[in-house]
């Protein structure tokens, strides 16, 4: 089985599987390697699948500034995903002490996403069209990514989320 590692350099791309359900799907080429769907229309809990694994992204409440992770099958968060800085910086803290560190553009329509907080690792530039859709560049390989290749579906999570968030304010 292939690692997230392994598209390194390569063209990835998340788009919208489906105008009408909360599907999206990350492809290289036409290959879909990666999935993250939201089972209920008005619910922020989404379920991330591929690599042979199922992860389930959820807020506790509207209130709480942090997401937690959970691995399919278990009902203790292994992953704790906490905002800082009004929201433009943000720490995913994983097992064994390892972290990453997400940094937003401006209206987060990118995001940069680094191991510890000096190596970038991925880059996500969010495109504007009639369908959501996203370009990710996996700048450097690691282990602890290739361990937890739900991350980059993670980044596009708190790029939707930001967007719905904007779209109720205004």
């Amino acid at each position: 089985m292939k690692l997230i590692s392994q598209y390194s350099g390569k063209p990835l791309n998340v788009v919208t599987a489906s105008v009408w359900k909360r599907i999206y799907e990350l492809k290289y080429s036409d290959e879909v390697i990666m999935t993250m769907r939201f089972p209920k229309r008005f619910i922020s809990t989404a379920i991330v699948e591929g690599f042979g694994g199922r992860w389930t992204i959820k807020k506790e409440n509207f209130w709480k500034k942090y997401l937690l992770i959970f691995k399919s099958g278990y009902q203790l968060p292994f992953s704790v995903y906490e905002n800082t800085f009004l929201g433009r910086k943000g720490t995913l803290k994983l097992p064994r002490g390892n972290r990453f560190t997400f940094q937003f553009g401006l209206f987060k329509k990118s995001c940069c996403v680094f191991l510890a907080a000096d190596v970038l690792l991925i880059e996500i530039s969010n495109k504007i069209g009639l369908k959501e859709k996203a370009e990710i560049n996996i700048v450097e390989q690691s282990e602890t990514l290739s361990e937890n290749p739900w991350v980059i579906m993670l980044a596009w999570y708190l790029i939707l989320m930001n967007k719905k968030r904007a779209a109720h304010a205004g």
